[in-house]
């Protein structure tokens, strides 16, 4: 059996594995990225739980964070109520946490940050001048989804990542992903966006559905995604995408 080629997702670092699921280069990253430090909502105590636990309390789906069955009978006594600052729904928080955790869910945390987010973020900067040519690609390709021929919900996903483009760009340019975009000049800006697009041409682009897209960054993550991961995917789901078309 041939071994696969990954980049890990926590140091970036590229590796071969035989398993068809990896996605960490060793056993510290993988415990790394699966485990989290949190603080018990009752009685203050810091713990591990592991990705899955972590995603559903952050998400809002199970409650808090307790370090025994004993703490989490107490909390569903002392729970309190909060409002959510993002979008007004109220929430049970525990009371050690009632100052410090002010929105309902970790979608409405993000959605927060992205509207908050610095009008100088590089990052920023770019995706916001690619989203028209993003609209056009997609009217080019016949706004219908490349693998099941869906017409609706769509976005064009670059197989690698953005982050990855956005890097080498930079990296040519001689420029620091964390510069602001208010310290550099029109032209250096101009030439940021000019370079991108050359990147970005060398790699395939797919329009897809949007929950096929949630799907792919679910299994894999956001950033340093590769053409590998993307070919493993599809032949993982190739059965769903045709019974969809």
């Amino acid at each position: 059996m041939k071994k696969i080629k990954y980049v890990c997702k926590v140091c970036g670092k590229p590796y071969e594995s035989y398993k068809e699921t990896s996605y960490c280069c060793s056993i510290p990253c993988r415990r790394k990225y699966n485990n989290f430090d949190v603080v018990c909502g009752t009685c203050g105590k810091p713990f591990s739980v592991y990705r899955s636990r972590y995603e559903k309390v952050m998400s809002g789906e199970i409650g808090g964070f307790y370090c025994s069955r004993e703490c989490a009978d107490i909390s569903n006594i002392t729970a309190s109520i909060n409002t959510c600052q993002y979008c007004g729904k109220q929430f049970r928080i525990f009371n050690c946490f009632k100052d410090v955790q002010k929105y309902c869910s970790m979608e409405c945390y993000r959605e927060y940050k992205h509207s908050n987010a610095e009008d100088y973020s590089m990052t920023r900067f770019v995706r916001s001048n690619m989203k028209t040519w993003k609209d056009n690609e997609i009217v080019i390709r016949g706004q219908r989804c490349e693998l099941t021929g869906e017409t609706k919900n769509l976005t064009l996903h670059h197989i690698r990542s953005f982050n990855l483009l956005l890097k080498e760009t930079l990296d040519i340019l001689g420029l620091d992903v964390h510069t602001k975009t208010n310290e550099l000049s029109e032209d250096v800006l101009q030439k940021i966006l000019d370079t991108f697009k050359e990147i970005q041409n060398k790699y395939p682009t797919i329009v897809i559905t949007t929950d096929i897209h949630k799907l792919f960054h679910h299994e894999y993550g956001y950033g340093y995604n590769t053409e590998e991961q993307w070919n493993e995917f599809v032949e993982r789901h190739k059965n769903e995408f045709k019974k969809i078309a």
